[in-house]
């Protein structure tokens, strides 16, 4: 059946295919912030200095732990970039 529908799978630890639907709504944040920093750019073929980026409440719905990791990822983000 083709409803033209797609879906984005990651690999868990023990190599099974979780889709991106099933996940919870702290890993879509995680992914959204990181497209946004990484791949936004590239697309719009723009330098990273030419944005602002304004994140709200990204705690929420986050791991204390996958907190801090994605705080420290655009910290350095934001200092290499």
């Amino acid at each position: 059946k083709n409803n033209n529908h797609w879906e984005v799978f990651f690999d868990d630890d023990k190599k099974r295919r979780v889709a991106l639907s099933k996940m919870g709504s702290g890993i879509k944040t995680v992914l959204l912030v990181l497209l946004n920093l990484i791949v936004r750019p590239k697309i719009e073929n723009k330098s990273n200095e030419s944005y602002v980026f304004a994140l709200e409440e990204l705690e929420n719905n986050l791991h204390p732990s996958l907190q801090r990791r994605l705080y420290n990822y655009i910290k350095d983000y934001s200092v290499t970039h």
